[in-house]
């Protein structure tokens, strides 16, 4: 069996497509992409099979993808990336206060 992907597979909506499943899910990785790609296909698919978004649904892909763009311009997976890096620098300064006020209360009692 002979696979081939000719370049007509390749249209204009098809590219578009990937430019949106790369914005939404964070230009700057892999992983994010492919989140993307998942994420937006789910969406698209789920709209699309309602009766009240059939027609809609490449409008709300697109209202995603404006969304996106303006709030979380790094995608899902720069937010995710602030989030664990605001998670861990919490976790630090929670860590480093409690050592100080540990090394305060035992100057204090000397």
């Amino acid at each position: 069996m002979s696979e081939f992907a000719s370049p007509t597979f390749m249209d204009l909506a098809f590219s578009i497509t990937m430019v949106v499943w790369a914005a939404v899910g964070g230009r700057s990785s892999i992983l994010g992409a492919c989140i993307g790609a998942i994420l937006i296909n789910v969406v698209s698919a789920t709209v699309s099979e309602t009766a009240g978004f059939a027609e809609a649904w490449k409008a709300i892909i697109g209202l995603i993808f404006v969304l996106v763009v303006l709030y979380l311009p790094r995608g899902l997976a720069g937010f995710a990336h602030n989030f664990v890096d605001r998670v861990v620098m919490r976790r630090r300064n929670a860590r480093g206060e409690a050592l100080r006020v540990t090394d305060a209360s035992s100057q204090a009692a000397e």
